[in-house]
């Protein structure tokens, strides 16, 4: 459990490399996202001050973010979620975004059974 906080707080305090998104970034980044491997869509709402997020998850119904944030490290937006909800307690997304295709990629991380996928989002709108 240590871990994951302490994951969750570096992700979320970092980083000396930080720096503002683009307009034509955050507009690109926005959109819902279909997972390659299911039916779990992501709809990135804004990047809002303070590194914050506005997200939403479904898996097909409506799934509650507990937390989302970004940031810009190494010239790469990152997005992370923490889902907190029935069956999803905890569960976490680490995801970098590829400007050129629009595309989300990094792992899901599953406390439940303790494991971590590998995990792509295609933009759909």
């Amino acid at each position: 459990m240590r871990m994951i906080v302490l994951i969750i707080t570096l992700f979320l305090t970092a980083s000396i490399n930080a720096q503002a998104i683009s307009g034509a970034s955050e507009d690109k980044l926005k959109g819902y996202r279909l997972r390659t491997d299911g039916t779990y869509t992501i709809e990135i709402v804004a990047l809002e001050e303070g590194r914050k997020l506005s997200a939403k998850y479904f898996n097909p119904n409506p799934i509650n973010v507990g937390k989302a944030g970004w940031r810009i490290f190494n010239d790469e937006t990152q997005i992370y979620m923490k889902l907190q909800d029935t069956k999803y307690p905890g569960c976490i997304y680490q995801l970098s975004f590829n400007e050129n295709s629009e595309m989300l990629t990094g792992t899901y991380y599953q406390p439940l059974s303790k494991q971590t996928y590998k995990v792509d989002f295609k933009k759909i709108k």
